[in-house]
């Protein structure tokens, strides 16, 4: 019977993975205590341990964990976080899986929230005003919706936006082989967008791809809408950008850990970041919520099936 531990993980993940270990024979336990070196006992006698992906694991801890008899790493996220240089000892095994729809529809979703002033007409109702003055919107029909990534996300957000009768143009860094919708010049889409929605990873060619410069393209009515890492966009002129009303809003599903797997430039502490997300949360033309666009019970459901594939795999006679 395998055996796993896992060290640090949330509570919403275990209705998930717990049925799933169950029903195929694997021996799971569960600490709400991260993996440091005065915890690294607790992974004794386990053939595997689990980690987030922003765990820290030095090579002096991955020789106790190999002494210990651990085989295997298991990271919940979709990158290895630098951490190939431990594979001599211990093998790195990412596990990471989403629903296209859950992030699609959540990036839908924060546009139409942004745009009709969902979360500001909640918050005057909750405080017993009734005025809907500063609180306008604009249809969807007939507007022209700006997709950049057309991986599997971006396309299905093409497809909502397009069932909604936007006019949707598309820029992707990556060349595809098909495209549902007008290929364009990222200038070009920026300039001609209503609504920019962002689909893409952290890269040397991505990181800080909308800031002051790019910024400058775009529409003073603009949406911004992205759900993708924190590497993407320049904070400091997005709020500089929102302030001055150089673009109309910005919605915006917040990661601090999403992309801190890719070291690029120079970058802002965490404090000096949180600052500014607080900043720009508190405009009026913002929403920026908590990392919860994967965050559906079909996204958790496919976590806990890749894991028990990933250990069939592991187990299987070569």
């Amino acid at each position: 019977m395998f055996k796993i531990a896992f060290f640090g993980t949330k509570t919403y993940y275990r209705p998930f993975l717990e049925p799933a270990f169950m029903a195929n024979g694997i021996n799971a336990r569960f600490f709400d205590i991260a993996l440091a070196p005065e915890t690294i006992f607790f992974a004794k006698g386990n053939d595997g341990i689990c980690v987030p992906y922003t765990c820290a694991i030095s090579r002096e801890m991955a020789h106790r964990l190999y002494a210990m008899g651990v085989k295997y790493i298991f990271m919940v996220g979709i990158s290895k976080n630098g951490m190939q240089e431990l594979e001599d000892m211990i093998q790195i095994i990412p596990v990471g899986a989403y629903s296209t729809d859950s992030v699609a529809e959540y990036s839908f979703a924060l546009f139409l929230a942004v745009n009709r002033q969902i979360h500001r007409g909640y918050i005057r109702v909750r405080d017993y005003n009734i005025n809907r003055s500063g609180l306008m919107g604009k249809n969807i029909a007939g507007s022209t919706v700006g997709i950049i990534g057309m991986g599997r996300v971006g396309r299905r957000v093409a497809e909502i936006y397009q069932s909604f009768r936007a006019n949707v143009i598309t820029y992707d860094v990556t060349e595809r082989e098909s495209n549902p919708a007008e290929s364009v010049p990222l200038e070009e889409l920026l300039e001609r967008s209503d609504v920019i929605s962002i689909h893409i990873p952290t890269t040397e060619q991505t990181y800080h791809m909308i800031n002051r410069e790019s910024i400058s393209h775009m529409k003073k009515d603009a949406i911004l809408v992205s759900t993708s890492g924190e590497g993407i966009i320049e904070y400091y002129d997005l709020m500089e950008a929102l302030r001055k009303k150089k673009i109309g809003a910005a919605a915006i599903d917040y990661n601090r850990h999403q992309d801190d797997v890719f070291e690029v430039g120079s970058r802002m502490d965490a404090e000096e970041l949180q600052d500014v997300i607080g900043q720009i949360s508190a405009l009026n033309n913002t929403l920026i919520t908590c990392n919860l666009s994967y965050f559906t019970e079909e996204t958790l459901q496919l976590i806990a099936d890749d894991f028990v594939n990933k250990i069939k795999e592991l187990e299987r006679p070569v």
